[in-house]
Order: structure tokens, then sequence, then C-alpha cells
């Protein structure tokens, strides 16, 4: 039990130098939704959360989005079928001994390019929330959690009790813009 903390620790200290040393340009909010076509979703690792976000995946649909899934490579089946060609899986080995993305998937990470990527873990998870910065996008949006100022540019209330109420704020989110 103390290793792992220790771990994470060491983990969030080297994650947190490695965002130091890439700092995001300013950019601005009008209208980032509408002109945004290209979406990467980080899915929840939380089964109940997993569940309770298709409307968000909906949403985004309905608007002529783009979107790419990140998750894990066993969870695609959950996915309803309009979504699960656009996957871009992780497994078990795509996670190292600290607690975050292998060398391959930050590669691949590193080379894509999204105009939005969206952290839809409610809990703080330092591997999606790295995840999230790999790729090069201008807006990245997640949820109000420990540390997310440094990793999120946009942030939505959550609801700690409440996955759906909390995908409903962040839905909101969007519509503003």
């Amino acid at each position: 039990m103390i290793i792992n903390t220790i771990k994470e620790k060491i983990a969030s200290f080297a994650v947190s130098r490695m965002l130091k040393e890439h700092p995001k340009p300013g950019v601005s909010f009008t209208n980032f939704f509408s002109s945004a076509d290209r979406f990467l979703i980080i899915m929840p690792e939380d089964e109940k959360d997993f569940a309770a976000c298709f409307d968000l995946l909906n949403f985004l649909e309905n608007n002529r989005k783009s979107i790419t899934l990140f998750t894990f490579d066993f969870k695609v089946s959950l996915l309803p079928n309009k979504f699960r060609q656009n996957v871009f899986p992780r497994g078990v080995r795509d996670i190292t001994k600290w607690n975050l993305p292998s060398k391959d998937i930050r590669a691949k990470l590193g080379s894509s390019n999204f105009d939005v990527v969206i952290d839809l873990n409610r809990v703080y998870s330092l591997y999606s929330s790295y995840v999230s910065n790999l790729v090069k996008s201008d807006y990245i949006i997640g949820f109000k959690k420990a540390d997310s100022d440094q990793f999120y540019n946009i942030q939505a209330a959550n609801d700690e009790n409440s996955a759906e109420l909390s995908y409903k704020n962040l839905l909101n989110c969007l519509c503003m813009f």
C-alpha cells in the first residue's frame, strides 16, 4: 500500500515536470465546439460511468463530430455498435509499473492530432489525465478533480453522486460554445 502511494507520487511528479516542459499555448474558446471536427474521447474506467456517458457520445455524433474512443480493449464490446469502428484500444500491457502509458501508446498518441480531447473519468486517474495531454490538441476537457488544473483547460462540474448529472453538466458546458 505504501509502495503504491510512493509510486503514484513519483509518477505524478514526473508527469508534472513533463507537462511544464511543454506548456500549452493560449487559446480562444470562442466557438471552439462548433468549429471542432475531430474529438478524442477518453472513456471512463468506472463501469457505471462507462454506461452513463453514451448520451454524450450520441450528442457528438448528432452534431456530426468525428469521434475516436480511447478505452480498454475488453470494453469495446460494451460500446454501441455505431461507435465500435473508431476505437483506439489499450490493453493491460499498455500500463507501466508506474501506472503511466507505455512507450508504444505514448508514441502513437504523440503523433495524433485532434481538435478536442475529452477525459470522461470523473475520479482522478493519472493515466488518463496524462494521456489527454499526450495528444496534439488545443482544447483538453475534463472534470474538476484533484490536480485537474495542470491537465485541462476546460473543466466541467462533477457531481460525485451522479454520473448522469456530471455528464449532463459537461453537455451543457459544450453547448455554451
